[in-house]
């Protein structure tokens, strides 16, 4: 735009590098959340109903081959959602980040899962959907607050083997909660000097 024109112009930044990267991290979840949300889409409808005809069937012996090919059952969720009768119910990118965002479990060695689960239900209570159980709505937001090494042991348990929430937090938490882990804390709470 030449200075003859006359027109609108942007407002001088300050902070320009500071916007930018502020930009770039939005950017970031905002993909992040459409991605998470476009995966969620494609389990959904691998999930709906009863097994299909596609299924595979494990043979008892298996090659070397058999390990090393991909399948589209072997990447599916462990998590059979179930079928809700409201066809309002669409997962938000909003609470996704969210979740992202606030509740996170990685495995480390100081992450507690029941202060996880807890966190979890606080945000989680107050989503409300008519027509649609809550069981429900746990179930399709809690792999958004796994990552890393949680994530990938979520994702080795058999397709459809998680049906409920309440199956799908006692498998966490027996998994997280060692006693031994208990102990040594104990222990160190005891002989803090």
């Amino acid at each position: 735009m030449t200075r003859s024109q006359s027109g609108d112009l942007l407002p001088l930044d300050q902070e320009l590098e500071r916007t930018c990267r502020n930009f770039k991290w939005d950017l970031k979840a905002r993909l992040a959340a459409e991605e998470a949300l476009a995966q969620l889409q494609i389990n959904q409808e691998d999930d709906m109903g009863e097994p299909q005809d596609n299924d595979v069937i494990v043979p008892n012996e298996h090659t070397m081959g058999y390990y090393w090919t991909a399948r589209a059952a072997d990447m599916r969720s462990p998590i059979r959602h179930p079928q809700v009768p409201a066809n309002n119910f669409e997962v938000s990118t909003s609470v996704i980040t969210m979740l992202c965002g606030s509740v996170v479990f990685r495995d480390k060695e100081w992450e507690c899962p029941r202060s996880h689960l807890r966190q979890f239900h606080e945000l989680i209570d107050g989503i409300k959907i008519n027509g649609v159980p809550a069981n429900a709505i746990q179930l399709r937001y809690f792999p958004f607050t796994l990552e890393g090494q949680a994530k990938e042991c979520m994702d080795t348990r058999p397709p459809g083997s998680i049906t409920t929430f309440a199956n799908l937090a006692n498998k966490f938490f027996t998994r997280y909660h060692l006693p031994s882990k208990m102990a040594d804390l104990q222990k160190e709470i005891t002989h803090f000097s």
